[in-house]
């Protein structure tokens, strides 16, 4: 069973200085915007006449079993990859992964104390970077851990270039918003991809 080994916020880490825009992150919602929108993306299309609530049903329902078991398995993996890509377009790559590496890696990363050692060892698994690492941690620990997506980082005012000391920022960011909201960090995640979903005219 995972057990989180340390409950202390990640600003007790040293940061560089902001090269890429850090500090312009900022979550433009409140808690009944975040409600209403989380609640709304329950419905919105996923992918072959899927909703996002049914996949995110699916997905959770695998992540039990990790979150009880302590690391993931390969296909685990893959389910993964296509919650988070809507299809199987990184299942080629994340095939090249031995399923004992995949389970070796995903355990030091899940009961480490080092932040940097839990997104870094995921990070090498191939096809894994810093969009499919943030789901996993996502998932693995809920409550804990953003996700890094193209539409979270638009609602956020953010670019989306990524290096540790960006996911340590988005995530103390999100950490404060659901600890003064009362709210999940599923719902924050699901309102913020929302947000910009409409905002762009679903592109």
């Amino acid at each position: 069973m995972i057990v989180f080994a340390t409950d202390r916020m990640m600003t007790g880490l040293t940061l560089a200085p902001d090269p890429i825009g850090h500090n312009s992150l900022h979550i433009p919602l409140t808690k009944e915007n975040i409600l209403v929108l989380a609640e709304e993306y329950l419905d919105l299309p996923f992918w072959q006449g899927l909703s996002n609530g049914e996949a995110d049903d699916r997905i959770e329902e695998k992540y039990q079993a990790v979150r009880h078991r302590g690391h993931m398995t390969a296909d685990e993996l893959q389910v993964t990859a296509w919650w988070k890509c809507r299809g199987n377009r990184l299942a080629g790559r994340l095939g090249q992964n031995a399923p004992n590496d995949v389970e070796e890696i995903t355990r030091v990363s899940f009961a480490c104390t080092s932040e940097r050692l839990r997104i870094g060892a995921l990070r090498a698994l191939h096809g894994v970077d810093w969009p499919m690492a943030s789901v996993i941690l996502h998932f693995a620990f809920p409550d804990r851990f953003p996700i890094l997506d193209v539409r979270v980082m638009h609602s956020m005012g953010g670019p989306h270039a990524y290096n540790f000391d960006r996911w340590t920022r988005v995530t103390d960011l999100c950490r404060s918003k659901i600890m003064k909201c009362g709210i999940t960090m599923r719902q924050l995640d699901r309102a913020l991809w929302t947000h910009d979903y409409k905002r762009s005219g679903q592109r």
